[in-house]
């Protein structure tokens, strides 16, 4: 056990995804100038069920998330970047966001939300392959997790295409205006990707 632990450790990659492309996307860094397309984007009813959130997120507020945060990728502590159209890098699709990260046991969960006009597309399901292939190849890492509410369809048949397997529902793991709610889990490992 020793030995690998050196090896991981050895490996000081910072993870950084603003350079991977897919057939149809790319992903790069996040500026204070996406706040008002990102606004656009998380306005759709169909979006913002993915989430948590009782009212629409106002354009001022995510550009004070965005100039707190931009900063933080010089120190590789910001780990959300831009989904783009590998047509036109200035128009963006959506986030894709890394949390959770425990390099100690090869583990993370991503999180991800693209614009309803793009639900149609395979610009989300190219999304995960990219990074999934990244973070098992690049970074070693063993498990990647995502956790969804259980009404999500569209990124459970995603997932599922992705090699992702279903592992079951946590009952009540969110608690949200007054209500807790059920989150379905699922996970790929290293070893179904290689």
């Amino acid at each position: 056990m020793r030995p690998f632990k050196k090896a991981f450790k050895r490996k000081k990659k910072y993870i950084d995804l603003s350079s991977l492309e897919g057939e149809k996307i790319k992903l790069r860094k996040l500026t204070v100038r996406d706040a008002v397309k990102i606004s656009e984007l998380l306005a759709s009813n169909k979006v913002s069920q993915r989430f948590f959130v009782t009212e629409r997120i106002d354009v001022d507020d995510i550009a004070m998330r965005l100039l707190e945060s931009v900063p933080l990728y010089d120190n590789h502590t910001f780990l959300v970047w831009a989904i783009v159209s590998k047509q036109d890098p200035k128009t963006i699709i959506g986030e894709v966001s890394i949390k959770h990260l425990y390099p100690e046991d090869r583990i993370c969960s991503i999180d991800f939300w693209i614009g309803s006009r793009y639900f149609h597309t395979n610009a989300l399901k190219d999304t995960i392959r990219v990074v999934t292939k990244y973070l098992i190849e690049e970074h070693n890492l063993h498990r990647i997790q995502v956790k969804l509410k259980k009404e999500d369809e569209l990124s459970d048949k995603i997932l599922l295409e992705c090699g992702f397997q279903f592992e079951g529902v946590q009952r009540g793991r969110r608690f949200f205006n007054g209500n807790y709610y059920d989150l379905n889990t699922y996970a790929i490992l290293g070893e179904d990707v290689r």
